[in-house]
């Protein structure tokens, strides 16, 4: 049996035709990776206003250098909250 989250997985990236969002390239379904718009970590949740998909290169650049913007200037994604350090 298929899990929910695999058919929204599916859905987005037939939703976006394939296409990675970040470098608009087409690829083939398993080459692409769903990525969050705003961190599961930070609160994100697995609904599909909160995804999109990525080719893989695209999705650790997203994540390696914190890029919001793809080439056409369209929000990709949110800043991740400022965080306080701890006084030691």
């Amino acid at each position: 049996m298929t899990n929910y989250y695999a058919l929204i997985r599916q859905e987005i990236k037939e939703e976006f035709n394939y296409n990675c969002q970040l470098c608009f390239e087409e690829f083939l379904s398993l080459e692409l990776q769903i990525h969050h718009i705003l961190r599961r970590s930070d609160g994100g949740r697995n609904n599909k206003s909160n995804l999109i998909c990525l080719c893989g290169p695209c999705h650790m650049h997203t994540h390696n250098y914190n890029i919001t913007h793809n080439k056409k200037g369209h929000r990709i994604m949110y800043l991740r909250p400022f965080t306080k350090l701890r006084a030691i």
